[in-house]
């Protein structure tokens, strides 16, 4: 932990008004009136704040920020002590923002949704958010680049529609422990989000083998797939993204037990960019030519990481002289 109290953290504000970053974690002897003081005295300045970990820092601080920190930029919060009342404060304060990290509710997202238009970048967590709080996403966030969702419990493929519909722009997409999502939302995003690079799923268990291969076909300036405890995902699916996803550079696979050695030789066949390759946990691969056609087929291919069972030792003498890092060790 750090012992910077409010004290000290009052002397800077009054002291550095040209401060645009400020990190704040594990600060123990931190409160609500020390970071209050430098949003007061050294705020205006401000673009980038982030707090994780200050057990004393609560939503009056917040207020603060929202009151005088206009021209904030990006804001990141890990606290279970701020709640709905300081971010609501910050999102009507602080039109400025383009990068929100927070955990929120329905009414922390609505507003931050209506007085935030220039976001480009949102990372959410809470499993209480509805539907009718993440429509507004939809709604308001045109120039949206990067979103992700964790443990978003009640949210479904509703919410996705209006994404889809709205974030025109969406880059980067991450969904984690989003359990009620299905293939009809992901077809959704990828229709409607066709500019997609990075799409990462972990543990959203509804989400199969049509939905990927709705994004195989509609996405193809994906660059990294990231797919973690993905059981309804076939292999059809990666052939798919091998056929559409040409300039694919990264593919991450743990724990997909319905991945085999054909969706790996079908992708390394139409994917030959391919940089890197992370297979961990996935039992159906390796028991063919899977890893060995990704180290012969890809000539772009720096780092694989897989299990030591899936490569032979004809493809490790192989590699050498291709990869930078081949890690089997696991």
């Amino acid at each position: 932990g750090c012992y910077v109290g409010d004290q000290g953290l009052a002397a800077v504000g009054e002291c550095c008004k040209q401060l645009e970053e400020l990190n704040l974690r594990f600060c123990e002897g931190l409160t609500d009136g020390g970071l209050t003081e430098l949003a007061c005295s050294g705020g205006k300045s401000l673009k980038a704040l982030s707090i994780a970990a200050c057990a004393r820092i609560t939503d009056v601080s917040l207020k603060a920020v929202g009151s005088h920190c206009k021209s904030l930029e990006s804001l990141s919060l890990d606290s279970d002590c701020i709640n709905n009342e300081g971010i609501v404060a910050v999102a009507e304060g602080c039109p400025l923002l383009k990068v929100l990290k927070l955990q929120c509710i329905n009414e922390g997202i609505v507003a931050v949704a209506e007085g935030c238009p220039l976001l480009k970048v949102l990372k959410l967590q809470r499993i209480n958010v509805t539907d009718e709080a993440l429509k507004a996403l939809g709604v308001s966030y045109l120039s949206l680049e990067l979103l992700a969702l964790y443990s978003f419990q009640k949210f479904t493929d509703k919410s996705l529609y209006a994404i889809a519909k709205g974030c025109k722009n969406l880059k980067n997409l991450t969904l984690s422990d989003c359990y009620f999502l299905s293939d009809r939302g992901l077809d959704a995003v990828a229709v409607g989000c066709t500019e997609l690079s990075h799409l990462e799923f972990n543990g959203c268990h509804n989400i199969g083998t049509l939905g990927l291969e709705s994004i195989g076909r509609s996405c193809m300036h994906l660059s990294e797939l990231a797919l973690f405890y993905c059981q309804r995902i076939g292999n059809s699916a990666l052939l798919e993204v091998g056929r559409g996803c040409k300039f694919l550079q990264a593919l991450y696979l743990v724990d997909c037990s319905n991945i085999g050695d054909d969706a790996i030789c079908g992708t390394a066949r139409g994917c030959r960019n391919l940089k890197r390759l992370h297979v961990r946990r996935c039992y159906e691969i390796g028991n063919k030519a899977g890893v060995a056609t990704v180290i012969s087929g890809c000539a772009n291919i720096k780092k694989v990481l897989v299990e030591k069972w899936k490569v032979s030792e004809r493809t490790k003498g192989r590699a050498g002289a291709i990869l930078t890092n081949l890690s089997v060790d696991l």
